[in-house]
């Protein structure tokens, strides 16, 4: 009985169209990295170490970056940087400019909206120089490495690039969110980047083993869909055909 349930799941989601995945991963991606986002100058203190509130989520969207470049390609995956960037940019100006009108002089809490969007606009700054340097880097790094270990050994892959991503992230984006545009002096913010980065590995550890595991099922059923195909290429990307098994 179970087994029929499952198999009709499983068929349901065979039955539909890759697009639908992809604006669903869109979905979920946008999601995590705003709530981050907004949450970007919340510190929070974890026994005497001084960390981002947004750490606790933002490691998700590494992995989530990774499965984009691993099965869809590492121009889709430029893409939603550049897509995202420009998002937050539209979400600071749009909410700064609406925080700013002016509020009924009796309702209470109204000067706290300029100073929280003026926030946001610069962790906008910070985010689109560290999303073109961590994220881009992420990619890159994955997509080489896939090529030269012919789309084998996903996890590794998915966890270095993770660390490469995740160091040049943690560092541009405090430096410049804390040290540049804020008063947070040099030893705070190496206090930050430390503590950020040391928590992001181990929670990207954490993520990228059932990341690595869901990928590796998307790639077989891709695969067992391929069989009339000689090569078991994955027809998601062929750009690089020369390492997608």
């Amino acid at each position: 009985m179970k087994t029929r349930f499952f198999n009709k799941i499983a068929d349901y989601f065979i039955s539909i169209d890759r697009g639908v995945f992809l604006v669903l991963i869109g979905m979920l991606y946008a999601t995590i990295f705003f709530c981050s986002f907004v949450m970007g100058y919340k510190t929070v203190d974890l026994y005497g170490r001084i960390l981002c509130s947004s750490v606790f989520v933002f490691p998700l969207l590494f992995p989530i970056n990774d499965s984009i470049t691993e099965l869809l390609g590492a121009k889709i995956s430029y893409l939603m940087i550049i897509a995202i960037v420009i998002c937050e940019f539209m979400f600071s100006f749009i909410t700064h400019a609406l925080a700013v009108l002016p509020s009924p002089s009796h309702w209470q809490g109204q000067e706290i909206y300029p100073i929280l969007t003026t926030g946001f606009i610069h962790i906008a700054i910070a985010d689109s120089i560290s999303l073109a340097i961590g994220f881009f880097a992420n990619t890159y790094v994955l997509n080489k490495w896939g090529i030269k270990w012919f789309g084998t050994g996903f996890f590794r892959r998915s966890l270095g690039a993770t660390a490469v991503g995740e160091l040049l992230f943690t560092i541009s984006t405090n430096i410049i969110t804390f040290h540049i545009l804020s008063t947070e002096n040099l030893m705070d913010t190496a206090n930050i980047i430390i503590s950020d980065y040391i928590l992001k590995m181990v929670y990207s550890f954490i993520i990228c083993i059932p990341n690595a595991y869901l990928v590796s099922l998307v790639k077989k059923h891709i695969q067992k869909e391929g069989t009339n195909n000689e090569l078991n290429i994955i027809p998601f990307n062929q750009i690089r055909v020369k390492y997608r098994t």
